[in-house]
């Protein structure tokens, strides 16, 4: 049986499965960034001001979903040349007008068989804050790059080696 050994790729293909709306599990006093395509430009849909923009400097680095710790081998890393990885798993991402395309390849663990065929998982991103995403209906929070406190979890630390 082929499978992904990740917890991130497993959230991440739960929230491309799941439905809900944005403004569930929306943290306090934050409002929801939404981008208008042009043809709805005149609507009365907010648009995300230019800070509040996905683009690939600003989801670069470690993203962990909610509840799991940066330290626990679960966070994705979406690296800026276009790869990403997580544990047990890894591939190409790539973002347009608010998407993450995720391609990879499943292969079973410890095996010489060669991977299998190219798999694809689209994502939605909204921008919550600075170090803050929702990927569809999960919440992700910006990994530290150096010791500071768990994300999720405040108070315990996620050191860096």
């Amino acid at each position: 049986m082929k499978q992904i050994t990740s917890t991130a790729i497993a959230c991440l293909m739960l929230a491309a499965c799941g439905q809900g709306s944005q403004a569930d599990n929306q943290p306090d006093g934050e409002a929801v960034a939404t981008t208008a395509p042009a043809s709805s430009a005149a609507s009365a849909s907010p648009v995300a001001a230019a800070s509040d923009a996905v683009d690939p400097a600003w989801l670069a680095g470690a993203w962990v979903a909610k509840d799991y710790y940066c330290g626990s081998g679960a966070p994705i890393r979406f690296d800026a040349d276009g790869a990403y990885g997580t544990e047990g798993s890894s591939g190409r991402w790539t973002l347009d007008q608010g998407k993450i395309t995720l391609t990879y390849r499943e292969q079973e663990a410890a095996s010489d068989e060669p991977p299998g065929p190219e798999q694809r998982v689209d994502l939605a991103v909204v921008r919550l804050g600075a170090n803050e995403a929702r990927l569809d209906d999960v919440l992700y929070r910006r990994c530290p790059t150096s010791t500071a406190d768990e994300p999720w979890h405040p108070g315990e630390t996620f050191y860096t080696e």
